[in-house]
């Protein structure tokens, strides 16, 4: 049951750590279920799920989530990007996020507010392949994707799923005496989740929804109530 739940709710979900990517464009063999298929009852996903609704609708500005688009691509900004990482070397990332989310949203509620939103980052991004001529729409080389992808995936997870200690990596021989109070960041959980449900289409591994059935209950729902971007992992 948490399996279909997993899929259900999180859209897909990722490789753990050790797990091998799949090559190629191979075949699926299974699917999850449409979101409009299914609907949450009363409990602490449904919970979630009111308030992500309202941060996503009434909070956030797609343009300062654009500007770095825009901006690899030659294009005049419509707004100041966010401060923090969207300022920063990973800038970027909180566009696929944000637009996933409300994607989902629609594909649940069917608010139209929800697909408006989507239509509007989408042309905004097909106007940033069309400037940059290849196709190409992100705001780092594709090169370096590839490699932080890898990396995080095969050798830097922690148990619960997540990474990092204090927002950054470290020789992973030096992981049991970084485990303290900010560790594991939920931004790379989440990634990591959306690709293995993307992964296990292909190939369904127990294994690999194992490690998105962790992950979901040890890292995910573990901070609903008390949202936080660094779950503590010390024994105190």
């Amino acid at each position: 049951m948490m399996r279909r739940l997993f899929f259900v709710v999180c859209l897909g979900g990722a490789i753990s750590a050790g797990l091998p990517l799949c090559a190629g464009a191979p075949r699926r063999v299974c699917e999850p279920f449409p979101l409009g298929d299914v609907r949450l009852g009363e409990g602490p996903f449904m919970d979630a799920f009111r308030v992500n609704k309202t941060y996503l609708l009434d909070k956030v500005e797609p343009d300062r989530l654009l500007s770095g688009f825009r901006q690899v691509a030659g294009l005049p900004k419509k707004a100041d990007r966010y401060r923090g990482w969207e300022s920063q070397g990973v800038h970027g990332q909180g566009l696929g996020h944000y637009l996933g989310a409300v994607a989902a949203l629609y594909a649940v509620t069917g608010d139209p507010k929800a697909k408006s939103r989507v239509d509007y980052i989408v042309d905004e991004l097909a106007a940033c392949q069309e400037a940059n001529g290849n196709g190409y729409v992100m705001t780092i080389p594709q090169d370096a994707v590839w490699n932080r992808l890898k990396a995080a995936a095969k050798t830097r997870a922690f148990s619960c799923g997540g990474h990092s200690d204090h927002e950054h990596f470290y020789d992973v021989r030096e992981t049991p005496r970084k485990l303290g109070k900010d560790n594991a960041e939920t931004c790379n959980v989440h990634n990591l989740l959306r690709l293995t449900g993307r992964i296990f289409t292909w190939s369904p591994l127990a294994e690999r929804m194992d490690w998105a059935e962790r992950a979901l209950v040890n890292q995910i729902l573990a901070q609903i109530g008390i949202p936080c971007l660094l779950l503590p992992l010390s024994d105190n």
